[in-house]
């Protein structure tokens, strides 16, 4: 690909890259922009100079032993941004992954297939600009360690101003039936066969790290018990 390749596509809003050219330029347009790890050379030149609209960024990998790093994010700037992370590949993400987040208020965070053992909890972090709205988590057929490297998500769970995206803003996520479901399907890899849900419930306690309040987790999943009888009813 030529240098200036893409400035005839003035309206470009979704790009695939494999490899980096050196002089390229992504288009101001771009809301999207997939990184598909095939070798180092994509990986050693981020951090991405991303256009001011870019809000979704994948990651996908299968061939290689990926850590994403620290910059991955460096300079996003839209209000609300999606991650997505994807392929068998990728083994570690590092901590401070979502630092430079620094203008977005929501994020969501899609990781499917992967051999991740855990993922930084997205609410917490040193910078005041943080962002602290999770809107969203998918997170299947990974290789979670059902520690305390992901029980921030009983937190989230039982945060009461959480946003459903299909229903009304003060919804908390445990009664939004497309999350729980999801949540719900995800295994650990160890405790071997059991269930996140089951983790989170019976054996977690990392509510003091976030500074939340003990509220049983069995207690917030009796509603959503209830709406799924009542829903299948």
């Amino acid at each position: 690909m030529k240098t200036g390749a893409l400035e005839i596509l003035p309206g470009l809003q979704d790009l695939r890259l494999s490899r980096w050219y050196p002089g390229l330029q992504l288009p101001a347009s771009l809301e999207a922009i997939t990184l598909d790890i095939r070798d180092s050379d994509l990986i050693s030149h981020i951090p991405i100079s991303f256009p001011f609209k870019t809000n979704r960024i994948r990651v996908h990998g299968n061939q290689h032993s990926i850590t994403i790093p620290s910059s991955l994010l460096q300079g996003i700037s839209s209000r609300e941004v999606t991650l997505e992370i994807r392929g068998g590949g990728v083994n570690r993400v590092e901590r401070d992954v979502l630092e430079s987040l620094t203008w977005v208020h929501g994020l969501r965070v899609e990781i499917q297939g992967t051999n991740l053992t855990s993922f930084p909890d997205p609410r917490s972090s040193s910078s005041s600009h943080h962002p602290h709205r999770l809107l969203h988590l998918r997170i299947p057929d990974n290789k979670w360690i059902c520690d305390c490297g992901i029980g921030w998500v009983e937190g989230w769970l039982t945060e009461s101003e959480q946003p459903c995206e299909s229903m009304k803003k003060e919804v908390l996520p445990i009664r939004c039936p497309e999350v729980m479901e999801s949540l719900r399907e995800v295994k650990c890899r160890s405790p071997v066969r059991e269930s996140l849900m089951s983790a989170l419930n019976r054996r977690l306690d990392c509510h003091s790290s976030a500074s939340l309040p003990l509220i049983p987790f069995a207690t917030l999943l009796a509603p959503a018990v209830l709406y799924w009888i009542w829903a299948g009813s």
